[in-house]
């Protein structure tokens, strides 16, 4: 990535440890909100058992009653693996106090499965989320507009040639500014042409003002293979 990832991210050490300092995103639907503490990274090991569903006592004695069989496809998922499970526990515990730990943190693990470890601001309660950048962007809302903070080398970004520092201000006929320059918005309008069936989706078309430009450009970026469409379209 470029910048590095750890160099790229929102956010600056502060007494109560190390908090964001503007919205961006972790994936298309995960949005890790201005004045989080951000307690840890980690990547969840390959679970060797699969994953079961706890019931509490009356859905065990409805089931039995009814004499179905298998697990139910609703309610909440615990892992079995003794690996899954410590994983998680240990980075719910752990709080690295500065960006200093962050850093070595990444000197030892790799971006491919990472998990950030959070507490949004008025939350008791820790959020758990996986990077999954969006066309390999790491995109923020910073000083009133949708801004790339860096890109994956290889990605569709990184073709397109976009760069750290570039703001987007208008997604294919959507304009972003002022109170509409959110990553809500953006995604929003992205993933109206994610959801089409291949053959139907179109290629992206970014209006983007460079780093280093005083004029707009437009570039475009090919949408990737969409879930609604067959193998065969792939």
């Amino acid at each position: 990535m470029v910048p590095p990832f750890v160099d790229a991210l929102p956010w600056t050490d502060t007494e109560q440890g190390v908090k964001v300092l503007y919205n961006f995103a972790l994936s298309s639907t995960k949005i890790v909100p201005a004045g989080s503490i951000v307690r840890s990274f980690y990547v969840r090991p390959v679970a060797t058992e699969a994953p079961v569903r706890v019931m509490g006592n009356d859905e065990k004695r409805a089931q039995a009653y009814s004499r179905q069989t298998g697990l139910p496809t609703d309610g909440p998922i615990v892992y079995a693996s003794p690996e899954v499970t410590a994983a998680i526990k240990t980075a719910h515990t752990v709080v690295w106090p500065n960006i200093a730990s962050f850093r070595a943190s990444l000197d030892l693990i790799n971006l491919v499965d990472l998990r950030l470890v959070y507490m949004a601001p008025d939350s008791k309660d820790l959020s758990d989320d996986r990077l999954s950048l969006t066309d390999g962007m790491l995109l923020a809302e910073k000083e009133g507009a949708i801004t790339v903070l860096a890109t994956v080398k290889g990605s569709n970004s990184d073709r397109a040639r976009l760069r750290a520092g570039d703001r987007i201000l208008a997604l294919n006929d959507s304009p972003f500014s002022g109170a509409t320059a959110t990553l809500v918005a953006f995604f929003a309008e992205y993933q109206k042409n994610a959801d089409q069936k291949i053959g139907k989706q179109q290629p992206y078309r970014f209006r983007v003002l460079h780093a280093d430009a005083t004029a707009p450009v437009e570039v475009t970026i090919r949408p990737p293979p969409s879930l609604t469409g067959s193998l065969i379209d792939q």
